[in-house]
């Protein structure tokens, strides 16, 4: 499950938990498109989802898993982070989405801990543009 360090204010707590949700996804869905760099999105994940933040912190240490990149159309010129944090050999697969690909692979993995990649779209795929350690 992931922990999101919010872009917006919080919403009021006795708003309908139905609108509150659907107000989160649009501020989310608006921000990706309007390739919002004003602040850092940063979460916390340990099972499978897509990847919708500036920096994902993947704790393995349950099992491997899947993280799949968004679309590249949301994100172009924009950077995305995956970093593994657990010491196991559980690895982290990063998925491209549909068709899409990862410097021409579907996907790359990341099995040692600390280890980060460094994403950037084009708007029609992903590059690794940096990888550290």
């Amino acid at each position: 499950m992931s922990q999101r360090v919010p872009l917006h204010p919080p919403l009021p707590a006795n708003m309908d938990v139905a609108l509150q949700q659907a107000l989160s996804d649009a501020f989310r869905t608006h921000a990706l498109q309007i390739n919002w760099a004003a602040a850092y999105d940063i979460i916390n994940v340990s099972s499978a989802e897509t990847a919708f933040a500036d920096l994902v912190l993947a704790d393995a240490s349950g099992g491997g898993f899947s993280l799949t990149l968004p679309e590249a159309g949301f994100w172009n010129d924009r950077v995305l982070r995956i970093k593994k944090t657990d010491a196991t050999g559980n690895a982290v697969t990063i998925a491209a989405a549909g068709s899409e690909t990862i410097d021409g692979a579907s996907s790359v993995a990341i099995n040692t801990q600390y280890h980060c990649r460094q994403f950037m779209s084009d708007g029609q795929n992903w590059h690794i543009v940096g990888a550290y350690p």
